[in-house]
This record gives C-alpha cells, sequence and structure tokens, in this order.
C-alpha cells in the first residue's frame, strides 16, 4: 500500500511539472534588443519575428512548425502627439487571440481519456487523483493561456492608442504560410487620419 502510496506522489509530481508545461507569454513583452526598427519623426518601431526555440520557452509550443509566426511589435513615441495602430493598417494576416489560443490550449478531453483508461484498466487509486489533478491544472493553464494571450496579441480589428512619450509592446501572430518577412505597419495621428507615418520592412 506504501509503495502505491508513494508511486501515486511521484507519478502525480511528474504530471504536473511535464503533463501542463508552465507558458510565459508575458515575458515575450520585454522589449527586444534585435530585429529591424526604423525610426520617423521621433517615432521609433522595431519587429522581431521569433524562432521555434523561442517560442517553446515564451509559449511552451514550437508555434513556428505548427504554422503560427508570432513578431514582436515594439513602438516607441518620443513625441508630444498620440498615435493609432489600427490593425487593418498592418499589411499582415493576422490571427485573433481565440485562434492563437486554440493552438496553446491544453488538449483537457484527451489527457482525461488516458487517465481514465489507466483507472478503468489498471489501479483505479492510482490513477483516479491522477486524473482529477492533471483535469484541475490543465483548466486552469487554459485559463491562464487565454487571459496573457488576450493581453499580448494585437486582433485583426483592434484599434491601439499609443500616448505622447510612452512606448507599446505587442505580439503579432500571423499564418506562416502567408508571412513572407515583408511588413508594412502605418500609425495614424489621433484625430488627423490623414497625418500617418509609414514603417517599412
Amino acid at each position: 500500500m506504501r509503495k502505491a502510496i508513494n508511486f501515486t506522489v511521484l507519478f502525480t509530481g511528474v504530471v504536473l511539472l511535464t503533463g501542463c508545461g508552465y507558458h510565459r507569454p508575458q515575458a515575450v513583452l520585454t522589449p527586444p534588443t534585435e530585429g529591424q526598427d526604423q525610426t520617423i519623426k521621433d517615432v521609433l518601431v522595431r519587429i522581431k519575428p521569433l524562432r521555434d526555440f523561442e517560442c517553446s520557452y515564451y509559449f511552451d509550443n514550437r508555434l513556428v512548425s505548427r504554422g503560427i509566426q508570432p513578431i514582436q511589435l515594439f513602438v516607441q513615441n518620443d513625441t508630444d502627439r498620440y498615435y493609432v495602430l489600427d490593425g487593418k493598417d498592418i499589411t499582415l494576416d493576422m490571427l485573433g487571440k481565440r485562434d492563437v489560443g486554440a493552438v496553446l490550449y491544453k488538449n483537457v478531453i484527451g489527457r482525461s481519456i488516458v487517465w481514465l483508461t489507466g483507472t478503468i484498466a489498471f489501479f483505479w487509486k492510482l490513477f483516479l487523483p491522477i486524473l482529477i489533478i492533471d483535469t484541475l491544472f490543465c483548466l486552469q493553464a487554459n485559463k491562464e493561456i487565454s487571459n496573457d494571450i488576450a493581453s499580448i496579441c494585437i486582433n485583426p480589428k483592434q484599434k491601439l492608442v499609443i500616448a505622447p512619450r510612452s512606448r507599446m509592446h505587442k505580439v503579432l501572430f500571423v499564418p506562416t504560410d502567408s508571412y513572407y518577412h515583408h511588413v508594412t505597419i502605418v500609425l495614424k495621428e489621433q484625430d488627423k487620419e490623414d497625418a500617418e507615418l509609414t514603417f517599412r520592412f
């Protein structure tokens, strides 16, 4: 009996440490020191596409291999003017937060089936606690992923206001098959839509 309990504790620890990997989406908002940048009229825009190993660190998922190219977008407004970044003024086919979340979410149903099979076929005292704990942690992880992606992702129809003397740092999520390493980003001065800055990379 003691061996079974010790094994349960050990196995549960393994599930918690590796089954629902820790994600660090907020860490991706550290301003990139590399990438392409351009400054126009005291407004700096920098972009940096993330590589697969960086996606593994930030999102616990090799997103590029799965068809999504994340691109860090950093804007520093050193002027006294307000600028608006509209998702439709970025020349990329962007994915929304729901599309990205669908790739990042932990597969609760699939994992539950595996543990439920173990519970029925083998030793229920061992696998039932693991099933319950694993399901709860996966649900919590998915909730955190949803909140974090919503805070860092620029949606295609979203408008963001960049205040004077401020910074903005977000992530664009683009299908890899439509990303050709050419990006145009337009910032429009608030209340003066004919006054705009065009950044081409």
